[in-house]
């Protein structure tokens, strides 16, 4: 229902005496012509009045109109009076302010601070969890329910609405760029639940931005994706070392090394791999050389043993190049050496002495 804004007065002489019946003009000060929507008798705007019209027995006057700035004219037995620049303020100069900086009644109108709106400081809360008008907050997390920490650090909050939840930025206030952090959140309606993810910062750029299992960077809005992807998402990274072993025939008795080291890279299902051994003793067991111990299995179906790089000194009779595969459904790295015939030999106890290696290679993981 509309509410207009009101003029009225009573008509009198600049003498000061009253002009019964005076007639009454009202027109725009912009233009000089009657407003296009009309005049009113009452403030919903559903009785319309005549323009012009007059004036009571006591010269009262009073019309309602839709904001804007009017000339209004009255023309009595006793003269003519204008009133110039009269300006009929919006339905906000009559609706009541609010009565808290969280009031969120329908048709109030904010102040300056309103849920933070303006403000030098957010408006302090102790719970996220409830159902937090958008705006900007401060809250100190160690003291807050829903928090995305426990340290007593405060934080500075925005709050935005969205489709069946809310989604928020938190930001701790501290002027120590080394210790500022950011979470990102979003808050169930239903259960008030919040699912936090940190974005950690030391002074100049972001890092360690955790992912969920399973989850990843999404590439699948870039275009290119070849007609047989199966997925765009890189969900996995990962770097370390471990210690190779090697066996003859699956056993290593009295095996020594001088020296073992393996690193590795992960980056989504491809393992890049560096391996390098140096054997003191070869030991008593006998049979066909492999490296254990790779720490990514090579799955089953479809791919086969993984060629790796190899390179060997102090091996002896050898009747060919040296080759490395990382073995299907295993974890181990098999040695052999080319022959006449183009197939390839095992490398065995009988070849390796004291020798020494290095492999590297990828091969692709589950």
């Amino acid at each position: 229902m509309a509410a207009y804004p009101a003029w009225q007065a009573t008509i009198v002489t600049e003498a000061g005496d009253i002009q019964p019946g005076a007639q009454v003009d009202v027109v725009l000060e912009s233009t000089g012509l009657v407003p296009a929507g009309g005049i009113w008798s009452n403030r919903a705007g559903s009785s319309a009045l005549a323009n012009p019209f007059f004036a009571d027995a006591n010269g009262f006057a009073q019309f309602y109109a839709a904001p804007g700035e009017y000339r209004i004219t009255a023309t009595g037995v006793g003269g003519t009076r204008v009133w110039r620049y009269v300006v009929l303020d919006g339905t906000a100069s009559t609706a009541d302010v609010t009565t808290s900086n969280t009031d969120n009644t329908a048709g109030r109108l904010l102040r300056v601070g309103d849920f933070g709106l303006g403000a030098v400081k957010g408006v302090n809360i102790t719970d996220l969890t409830i159902d937090v008008r958008p705006g900007f907050y401060s809250y100190l997390a160690s003291t807050t329910t829903g928090a995305p920490e426990t340290a007593a650090w405060q934080h500075n909050l925005y709050v935005n609405d969205g489709n069946g939840g809310q989604s928020f930025i938190s930001v701790r206030n501290t002027s120590n760029a080394a210790q500022q952090s950011t979470w990102i959140g979003s808050r169930d309606f239903n259960t008030g639940a919040i699912t936090w993810v940190r974005l950690y910062h030391t002074g100049s750029t972001f890092n360690n931005i955790p992912m969920a299992a399973g989850q990843g960077i999404d590439f699948s809005a870039a275009g290119g994706s070849a007609a047989g992807s199966t997925s765009a998402v890189l969900d996995d990274y990962e770097e370390g070392t471990w210690t190779p072993a090697i066996t003859f025939g699956g056993a290593n008795v009295g095996l020594t090394y001088t020296l073992r080291s393996g690193r590795y890279t992960k980056i989504g299902n491809i393992v890049s791999v560096q391996i390098g051994i140096d054997i003191n003793s070869k030991g008593s067991s006998t049979g066909s050389m492999k490296v254990t111990g790779l720490p990514f299995p090579v799955p089953v179906g479809g791919y086969g043993s993984h060629p790796l790089a190899i390179e060997m000194a102090g091996f002896t009779g050898l009747t060919g190049a040296p080759a490395s595969a990382a073995e299907e459904n295993s974890t181990t790295v098999r040695l052999s050496q080319s022959s006449a015939t183009g197939n390839d030999a095992a490398i065995t106890d009988a070849n390796a002495g004291s020798g020494y290696f290095q492999i590297s290679g990828t091969y692709r993981t589950s």
